[in-house]
């Protein structure tokens, strides 16, 4: 049974091989502490905890309140709130799943160890490297975001802050005061993925004209509705973009501009 655990477990935290289910997988409803009768109690309210470890193998998929693993629950008998994250990277844990990647500026030594980029191989490799998972347990009523930054930055020994900064970013202007972008029918928004974006706003090129680490920004001052029909291969190709965007009078260009970024910096 010990060869079988042992071998097991090799398997489970290989970077080489698929997970296998081992035996001894986290169980996300046990509490990482056994807790005495006097604290599960709690009579005074002082029961609480963080903790932060690795990737933990055997997790599933929460109900996630920010889109991520991150959710929270409360304890009635014992009148504490726990909030908790499974298997994510430092980026995803100090910004909730709540600030875009473009939005955030790595100021540390190795980023790749806070953020995953397609280029780092197999992303399940990557998180079982670099994934944490953090809990933090609270008297209820007493638990915040803000609160649950502080103890994050303390434990990862970074600092996160709001800075404007003058950086690139990819701006969508208009070339004329035409609208030949207007939606002329009262039709559902659609979306194909290949370039026809059917009543929707400018907004919904988000995902399309911004890369990972350079914002987008609409100024064009034009708030309704939008068809575009574009016929582009590849939208990394700024030329290719505008070639398909000049017959609705638009363009997209590189530029400079103030925009609030979350700075995340190493303490040491």
């Amino acid at each position: 049974m010990i060869l079988i655990i042992l071998n097991l477990s090799a398997i489970g935290q290989s970077h080489e091989y698929p997970y296998i289910k081992p035996l001894f997988d986290f169980n996300p409803q046990k509490p990482i502490f056994k807790f005495t009768r006097e604290q599960t109690d709690n009579q005074k309210r002082f029961l609480r905890f963080y903790a932060l470890t690795g990737y933990r193998e055997g997790i599933d998929e929460i109900s996630p309140l920010f889109g991520i693993n991150f959710d929270g629950k409360s304890d009635s008998l014992s009148k504490t709130r726990r909030l908790f994250m499974y298997n994510l990277s430092i980026e995803e844990m100090l910004t909730h799943g709540m600030v875009s990647r473009d939005h955030v500026i790595l100021e540390v030594k190795d980023p790749s160890k806070y953020r995953y980029l397609p280029e780092y191989g197999p992303k399940e490799n990557w998180m079982r490297k670099n994934a944490h998972c953090f809990e933090l347990l609270m008297p209820e009523g007493t638990l915040s975001i803000s609160l649950l930054d502080k103890f994050l930055s303390s434990v990862l020994q970074v600092k996160i802050a709001k800075e404007k900064r003058n950086i690139k970013v990819l701006v969508l202007e208009r070339t004329s005061k035409l609208e030949k972008f207007r939606s002329k029918k009262n039709y559902k928004e659609y979306i194909d993925g290949n370039g026809k974006f059917k009543n929707v706003t400018f907004a919904a090129l988000k995902n399309f004209l911004r890369s990972d680490t350079i914002p987008f920004i609409d100024e064009t001052q034009f708030s309704g509705r939008i068809d575009l029909d574009l016929v582009i291969d590849d939208w990394t190709d700024i030329n290719k973009i505008n070639n398909q965007l000049q017959k609705y009078d638009l363009t997209l260009s590189t530029k400079k501009r103030d925009v609030e970024m979350l700075i995340i910096t190493e303490i040491n």
